[in-house]
Parts: structure tokens; sequence; C-alpha cells
């Protein structure tokens, strides 16, 4: 084989090679996004708490008894419908309280006795006319207090209390044998058109709610649609248990919800407009939280300062102005600078 042939063959392999060509540069990856401009929109902020429903107080009931007596049965319930006239409680006067009515009947005859004596030694001149009068009112007074006495005492006998109104027992804290002292509380009766929710609250909360401020009361566990109410007043003395001040909220007549059942509160403490962008614009690395604006077909990314959340908004007070492009989709695989694409936001599903 001559020399020619040889460098021939080369040549040619090397032209081949050089066909081929080097391997081409991987293409810059691009991102395909959702975005939403960002807007100036009205924000409520709001400080919240959980809670119970329960009976209004200013239209709720107490029944106490007036003289010292012992529970002979208890027919009613808590939580129980009532009508009125129904009976709640029967109960029997106290071995002191039949003395005491024992004693007032025997006080009052002595007086009736002395009045008509007086009285007619008034009219045979042997007592003045104001002696007479005097006498007739110790009288009066002391049958006056006998039927009282008698009255809320059953007459010696057993008597019954009974409910004053239509409305729900809300508290029935006495049992057969229980020995009540007068004055002692038998039973509350609440009004179920009068309800409230009692909310409880962090101090610092309590001390920037306002009487008459919205609130938005949801019961846990749900399967109802929350309730519009308003505050009504705010108790800032701790509980001594859960340490916690509390707020009431009136809540509307047909609300539908039973005393008793537990809620969470939202109350509106303050409102103002702000730009704001979608929760799920946010991405929060380490104790920072930024945003990716979309534009020019890149995203860059930007340190925002964010404030208030309400509705799924949250309000960004520095870094982004109104009508910028934000990602809301996506955002959490990008960098300063990558290529992106927008895509079409996922059709809402359709409610079951």
């Amino acid at each position: 084989m001559t020399l020619k042939p040889a460098i021939g063959l080369l040549l040619a392999a090397v032209t081949l090679a050089g066909c081929k060509g080097a391997p081409e540069e991987a293409a810059a990856p691009t991102a395909e996004v959702v975005t939403v401009a960002a807007a100036v929109r009205p924000l409520e902020e709001t400080v919240a708490g959980y809670g119970q429903v329960e009976f209004a107080a200013p239209h709720a009931l107490t029944l106490v008894v007036e003289v010292e007596s012992q529970v002979v049965a208890v027919p009613s319930a808590a939580g129980a419908r009532v009508r009125s006239g129904d009976g709640l409680v029967r109960l029997r006067p106290s071995a002191q309280t039949r003395l005491d009515v024992n004693r007032a009947v025997r006080e009052a005859e002595l007086a009736a006795r002395d009045a008509a004596r007086m009285t007619r030694l008034s009219e045979e001149g042997l007592a003045t006319n104001a002696e007479a009068a005097a006498a007739r009112t110790q009288a009066e007074t002391l049958a006056s207090l006998r039927d009282s006495l008698s009255a809320r005492s059953g007459g010696g006998g057993e008597y019954v209390l009974h409910a004053p109104r239509d409305g729900i027992v809300d508290a029935l804290a006495v049992q057969p044998g229980d020995l009540l002292a007068a004055g002692a509380t038998v039973a509350r009766i609440g009004d179920p058109a009068w309800l409230q929710a009692r909310i409880g609250l962090e101090a610092a909360d309590a001390a920037r709610v306002a009487t008459g401020a919205a609130a938005r009361i949801e019961a846990l566990g749900g399967g109802q649609a929350p309730l519009q109410g308003h505050v009504t007043s705010v108790e800032r003395r701790l509980d001594k248990d859960a340490h916690l001040a509390a707020a009431l909220v009136a809540l509307p007549a047909a609300a539908g919800v039973l005393a008793g059942v537990p809620v969470a509160g939202r109350i509106t403490v303050a409102t103002h407009t702000a730009v704001a962008v979608p929760r799920e614009a946010l991405v929060h690395e380490g104790d920072q939280t930024v945003v990716y604006v979309a534009a020019d077909g890149r995203a860059h990314r930007r340190a925002v300062e964010a404030g208030i959340e309400d509705g799924g908004f949250v309000e960004v007070r520095a870094g982004l102005k109104s009508g910028e492009t934000v990602v809301t989709t996506g955002n959490h695989e990008l960098t300063d600078g990558m290529a992106v694409r927008t895509a079409a936001p996922p059709a809402a599903k359709a409610t079951p």
C-alpha cells in the first residue's frame, strides 16, 4: 500500500468525524406556571378564638326557692324544652320553714285578737283611736306575712316550681333530697330566640375588640353555614381556668344552633385597603418571604413584607406594586431568572 492512499483514507475519516459534530448544548428549562396580578383590595384584620353557644343572660329567667326547702322530685331535666306552667321541681318546706309558718300563724292570730280588743276599748273610751289604729295595722302586717310565707312554702305541704314561660332548661342543678336555703337557685330557663357565642380570647386580642364589631361564628365539626353576629360585650377579666378573656357575640334569632355547641369565632378589629396577593403566591425561605414576579418570560425573585390575611389573600406591605404579575402555581420550583410559560389556571371543581 502506498503512502498516498493511506493519507487519503485518514483524511476521509477525519472529515466524517467532523460532519457528526460535537454534542449540542442542553436547552435551558422552561417552567409552566399560573399567574395572577397583585391588586389593591379591602382587607379585614381579625382576631380568632374558640368557645361555645349559650343562652343570652339578659333574656334568661332564674328560678329560686323563697323559703328553705327540700327537693322531693325533679320531673324535668337540663336541656329539656318546657312550656309555661310545666313543673320543674317538686319541693316541701323544711322543718325550720314549717316552724316559721306555724309561728307566723300564731302571731297573726294574737295580733288579730289584740286589734279587736283595742277597737272595743276605744269604743268604750278606755283606749285612744290612735292605739286602736296601731293595733289594727300590726294585725294586718302579721296577717300579710303569714299569708306570704304560707304561699311561698306551699301552705306547709309539698309545692311545685313551674316554668314561668316557654323555653329551654339551661341549668337544673338540684337532686332529690337536696336541702336548699332560701334564695338558692333551682333552675334557669333560656330563650332559644336569644343565643350568643362566648369566644375565648387572649388578653391582648380582647383589648382590640370593640362593642358592635362584626363577628363570624362557625360550628366546629361543620354541617352548618357560618353565622354572622356582632359583639355585645367584652369580658376583660381572665377566666381562672383557661386564663382567657371573652367576647360575647349575639347570634341571629334563626341561628338554628343549640346551646352548648362548640364554635370558632373570628372578630373584625380593623378594615383597610392594601396591595394583596393570594396566599399561594408566597414562598417562605427561612425567615424571609418571597414572591416570583413574571415579566418578559422570566420569573424574578422578590423579597416582600407580608401583612394580614383575609379570605385567602395576604397583604403585601412592601416589595410589590399593584398590577405586577406574581406566580401562584409552580413557584416552589422556580429560581431567579428562570424562563416561564404561563398556563391557564385549573378549572374549579364542581361541587358534588
